[in-house]
């Protein structure tokens, strides 16, 4: 047998940690709840944590949420951020039906994205292009 020396076997209990961490791991599945206008809420289960999402902003165009809070701060919204024209924006997601209003059974919600204005880059949607 070779004598590996102190730094072998080092190495060789730092791959066996390395393969006991990787066997401990719990492992979540991750689920997608889509929306209208190509909007989603990504969370684990088995909490129901908040870990990605995409909406609708005030502009027009969905956008992908930069940070999104893990748990709600009240029933009806959720902290988050997105990027716009390289700013990171604070705001919150809430739910908006965007179907027909002349066809009651239309009924799409879409995940919509609305800043804080009396944050920074609150109002910056509503500067000129």
């Amino acid at each position: 047998m070779k004598n590996k020396g102190i730094l072998g076997q080092l190495r060789e209990i730092n791959n066996i940690g390395k393969e006991i961490d990787k066997s401990m791991r719990i492992k979540h599945n991750s689920q997608f709840r889509e929306y209208a206008k190509g909007t989603y809420l990504q969370y684990t289960m088995p909490w129901g944590l908040y870990v990605g999402a995409a909406a609708l902003c005030p502009d027009g165009v969905v956008r992908k949420v930069k940070r999104i809070a893990e748990t709600p701060d009240t029933y009806f919204s959720i902290p988050a951020s997105v990027t716009y024209k390289g700013k990171t924006v604070a705001g919150c997601l809430h739910f908006k039906n965007v179907g027909d209003p002349a066809n009651p059974l239309e009924f799409k919600d879409a995940v919509v994205f609305s800043p804080y204005l009396y944050r920074k880059n609150g109002n910056i949607f509503n500067t000129e292009k």
